[in-house]
């Protein structure tokens, strides 16, 4: 049997391997040796059609590209080497120049360069004319002077010392059509800085401050809903915004017929250039980069704070939950009732047979899917009802459950095998099942570092700082005192 003492000595051991591994990863794994690893957002294009415009439009003789999810995902690979550059607009493309070590490279010749390739435009479902020709006369009636000061606010100061904050609500709430006709939803993806920023829990920019402009100049408020670029359009026309405030308005629109309509450009685009890292630049492989990107940054510490106290409070309410049940079923399993005794015995066969992943499922996309149930319940009640199964049966098994004799069934029996040593390790194993909570979209500590792992490009850090937490809090479960039961129990 480990002794406390080695749990500890176990525990450092490990910490300390694991972080072995992530300094691996910080000095090694995000290198590229490809000269031509290209990444960019994902627009929903396969990967080998975006390689071979690339190939065309900047003449590079073979590209190897990666697509991410967002802009800050591909700039954070640019930065920690995983890609050696990412392809953007040139409005972007000078606007990283600004705020960073980068620099640029412009197209090779082809058909057109110098003119403007296309605009960036409010873009509208067909059947939203009156909202599409108001914000069409809005963006006709700015003077230039306005337009260019908007424009410039963004484009040519440094992103984060003056936002024009506005407080959003994310696509993981619910973004269903809104009934309150003051409330206009407007979708951004972040994809085109600075015309969207999207930092912690704000979105600015300049396409941000427009449309926000607009949305009051009709006497609508502006509620702002980020959406995964790849997604935009789709949200757009299945009606979950009313408008995306970036869109491309382009007279060689490869749509013959496109199912959306856009406003008149405002901010014009003649080229796409490709954002490398100046050399000599620092690199973000660092320690010290690694740990401020994984656990400072962007509010990281604050994040990471709440997913833990969501980690112990889901754990909290699994295990009350199991307590109950396991209750319940042993009651159940000593009653005269031969029909009741079966069922319970056949109820907690099942709860510890099935994956507590599938019961957290069933429960929270299956029976309370279209209930007013915070997710937060459906998940610590799918896990919760994995741990009774296993509450029943090891108290079933245990003379200190008081249940193993027929009519035997003891409360104050029950109570203390629930701080016996086998209900510990049952209680460390629900706590262990709270990771998969985050199926259901509950900010838990487990989902929340690999969010940020995704982010930062650093996923073994994140995997490393999340077991860490996770043994810590294992050890700190098993150091409470246990009993034996009850001595004497008849």
């Amino acid at each position: 049997m480990i002794t406390s003492r080695g749990k500890w000595i176990a525990l450092a051991a490990a910490i300390l391997l694991l972080a072995a591994l992530a300094a691996g990863e910080a000095l090694w794994g995000g290198r590229t040796t490809s000269p031509n690893r290209i990444g960019g957002v994902s627009l929903g294009m396969p990967d080998e059609s975006v390689e071979l415009f690339l190939q065309g439009y900047f003449g590079l003789e073979s590209v190897e590209y990666e697509s991410f999810p967002d802009f800050e995902s591909a700039r954070m690979a640019l930065d920690c080497g995983r890609v050696s550059a990412i392809w953007t607009a040139d409005v972007t493309a000078d606007y990283l120049k600004q705020e960073g070590p980068y620099s640029s490279v412009g197209p090779a010749e082809t058909p057109g360069q110098g003119q403007e390739r296309f605009s960036f435009a409010f873009a509208f479902r067909r059947e939203d004319e009156e909202l599409f020709s108001s914000a069409e006369q809005f963006l006709g009636n700015l003077s230039g002077d306005e337009k260019k000061k908007v424009l410039g606010r963004f484009l040519f100061e440094g992103p984060y010392g003056h936002l024009n904050s506005i407080q959003h609500r994310r696509t993981d709430e619910k973004t269903s059509k809104n009934s309150d006709p003051e409330t206009i939803r407007i979708g951004v993806t972040g994809a085109v800085p600075p015309l969207e920023l999207i930092y912690d829990s704000d979105v600015s920019g300049s396409a941000v401050l427009l449309a926000c402009n607009w949305a009051r100049s009709i006497g609508r408020e502006p509620e702002f809903v980020v959406l995964p670029p790849a997604d935009a359009y789709i949200n757009l026309l299945a009606g979950k915004v009313d408008l995306l405030a970036v869109s491309a308005s382009s007279e060689n629109h490869s749509l013959t017929e496109t199912k959306y309509i856009t406003t008149t450009g405002y901010l014009g685009v003649k080229e796409y250039r490709l954002v490398t890292r100046e050399k000599g630049a620092e690199s973000m492989g660092s320690w010290t980069n690694m740990i401020k990107d994984n656990l400072i940054s962007g509010g990281a510490y604050r994040k990471i704070l709440s997913a833990a106290v969501v980690t112990l409070g889901t754990t909290a309410a699994a295990w009350i939950t199991a307590a109950l049940l396991a209750l319940l079923c042993l009651r159940m399993r000593q009653s005269g009732n031969r029909f009741l005794r079966g069922f319970a015995g056949g109820a907690a066969y099942i709860f510890r047979s099935v994956p507590a992943l599938l019961l957290v499922l069933l429960l929270g996309f299956g029976l309370f899917g279209g209930s007013r149930l915070p997710v937060f319940l459906s998940a610590a009640l799918g896990i919760g009802l994995y741990g009774a199964g296993l509450l029943t049966e090891a108290a079933g098994e245990s003379a200190a459950g008081g249940c193993s004799e027929p009519g035997k069934f003891s409360l104050r029996a029950f109570l203390i095998f629930l701080g016996t040593k086998p209900a510990r390790k049952i209680a460390v194993t629900v706590m262990q099942w709270t990771t998969v909570v985050s199926c259901l979209g509950v900010n838990d500590l487990a989902g929340m570092m690999q969010t940020i792992g995704r982010r930062t490009m650093f996923p073994v850090f994140a995997i490393v700082f999340s077991i860490a937490f996770y043994l810590v809090l294992t050890v700190l479960l098993e150091r409470i005192p246990y009993t034996d039961g009850i001595k004497g129990e008849k």
